[in-house]
């Protein structure tokens, strides 16, 4: 299905010049997520976000994404672009090849400098892993992040049935919590971290989890994308970490120079 491309949010910089578990192909050379980061080719960011029928981004969940990622990443622009361009399938089990296909096909804006692009797709089904909120593909030329949303409904729905009944984070459920944290998460694989492209300034990759932060209070933890561990923290009143932590913002600014 296709529609009409919204430009919901951008960013515009002064520049002044001078010099989930996440499943992981083989790593591509370093080249994507320097482009995405630093700012000396490519210039500029998109962000195209395509999506199912009920399945759009939330408006607070693309805000948090460029609070984050404004003040991190050489560009002198980013632009958000959200499209209704996928097909309602809620009972699809996506395989990282389908992912990795439904990018290539979906993607409008070319990843050519001066841009770089970030291809976010939300999808109706599933992952593979039923515990996957989110999924970064690493390996292609665009690293396609898919976000599942029908998993993030089901919080809602697990701590409405929890006895005794259980706090609920958010009116809608816990969803837009949800959805704004998984999204950044992702992204944050997609630009390189943790040891996913990017040179860690400090060791602080997780010895259990490839790819993700040993400290719980960074949004790169493992259990950030976990539908699990997310209802068991909800329905325990713990606080779902939203943020990069200080080796994360390292890690990037070494390559980006801000």
């Amino acid at each position: 299905m296709r529609a009409r491309a919204l430009v919901v949010a951008s960013l515009v910089f002064a520049v002044v010049m001078s010099g989930c578990t996440t499943p992981f192909r083989p790593p591509e050379p370093a080249l994507y997520t320097h482009e995405v980061v630093a700012g000396d080719l490519f210039t500029q960011l998109v962000v195209e976000i395509d999506h199912a029928p009920g399945r759009e981004p939330s408006q607070a969940a693309i805000d948090h994404l460029l609070a984050s990622l404004g003040p991190l990443l050489a560009k002198q622009r980013i632009d958000v672009i959200v499209t209704l361009q996928l097909d309602d399938t809620p009972d699809k089990v996506w395989t990282l090849d389908e992912m990795v296909a439904l990018e290539v096909a979906t993607r409008n804006t070319a990843h050519v400098a001066p841009t770089a692009v970030i291809h976010v797709l939300y999808v109706a089904g599933r992952s593979e892993n039923q515990d996957a909120l989110g999924v970064t593909v690493s390996g292609p030329p665009v690293r396609p992040i898919v976000i599942f949303v029908d998993q993030m409904d089901k919080i809602g729905v697990a701590l409405i049935e929890g006895t005794p009944p259980l706090a609920v984070p958010q009116t809608d459920g816990g969803r837009e919590t949800v959805e704004r944290v998984v999204l950044l998460h992702e992204a944050g694989h997609a630009i390189g971290l943790v040891n996913n492209g990017l040179p860690m300034v400090n060791n602080h990759e997780a010895a259990d989890s490839e790819g993700h932060s040993a400290n719980p209070e960074s949004i790169m933890t493992p259990s950030v994308n976990s539908l699990n561990a997310t209802i068991e923290a909800f329905g325990a009143g713990k606080r779902v970490p939203d943020s990069f932590d200080g080796d994360d913002l390292a890690d990037v600014r070494v390559v980006s120079g801000k």
